[in-house]
């Protein structure tokens, strides 16, 4: 379900590779957490600031797939035989 086609760049330059796989687990565990502390924001500064720093790596990381999937599947890179995907 989570692999792409090879025809994609990215994919073929993790071809075999656990990088993708454990970069969606970390996407949806550190998504979990940061959605577990959102409520407890308001009373400690301690969860305030974990809270933050979780919600910037996660927003930086989404923002990465979101690039890699945007070029990967619309079709922004040429084949070897010349062809778009």
């Amino acid at each position: 379900m989570w692999r792409p086609p090879d025809i994609e760049p990215l994919a073929r330059l993790m071809a075999g590779s656990l990088l993708e796989p454990l970069l969606m687990m970390v996407l949806y565990i550190c998504t979990g957490v940061t959605a577990v502390l959102a409520p407890f924001v308001r009373e400690s500064v301690w969860v305030a600031r974990i809270f933050a720093v979780f919600a910037w790596c996660l927003g930086l990381l989404w923002i990465l797939l979101s690039l890699t999937v945007f070029y990967s599947h619309i079709g922004f890179f040429p084949q070897p035989d010349g062809s778009y995907i």
